[in-house]
């Protein structure tokens, strides 16, 4: 049998196959598990528009934020992985313009409820499966979850996408 130094080439072969196959285990498309996730949120009924939308798993320390429209409508930037996901609105932080220039009309930090700024206290939920992927949010300025923690005490902003 031919040797490879004082190892056998059969062995180093067996143990190369081996490896490729144990890394190719669990992999399809290359596509990330999950999908994309689309809705729409409204404020006593009116689209609620120019904010961010947060998803966020609290046991893995895992989400993304997505931009809200002018007409109430978000997609997120890349697929969510299924879970079950606290979810938060807030202002976005002002962008610039195609001049440089901030945002003719940005939305002010109190337009959001300030309970609805922290996923454990806006009592909003998604349970992302392989088979739900649109969320739609009602909000209200008189709804507040019962025994909610406190709300933060500065405003909270969501950097916008880039």
């Amino acid at each position: 049998m031919k040797r490879m130094g004082n190892v056998p080439l059969y062995g180093v072969l067996k143990t190369l196959a081996a490896g490729v196959l144990a890394m190719s285990c669990g992999c399809s498309s290359g596509e990330f598990p999950g999908q994309i996730i689309s809705g729409q949120v409204t404020m006593d009924g009116e689209p609620l528009a120019n904010v961010g939308i947060r998803f966020y798993e609290p046991k893995l320390g895992r989400g993304l934020v997505a931009n809200i429209d002018a007409v109430g409508e978000y997609s997120t930037p890349t697929p969510l992985p299924p879970g079950r996901y606290e979810v938060s609105i807030a202002p976005r932080q002002p962008s610039r313009d195609d001049a440089g220039l901030p945002p003719a009309s940005p939305v002010p930090p109190d337009f959001v409820p300030a309970h609805y700024l922290d996923g454990a206290t806006s009592d909003l939920q998604a349970l992302v499966t392989d088979s739900e992927s649109r969320f739609d949010f009602s909000l209200s300025e008189k709804t507040r979850k019962k025994n909610a923690k406190a709300p933060p005490k500065m405003p909270v902003t969501f950097a916008p996408d880039t």
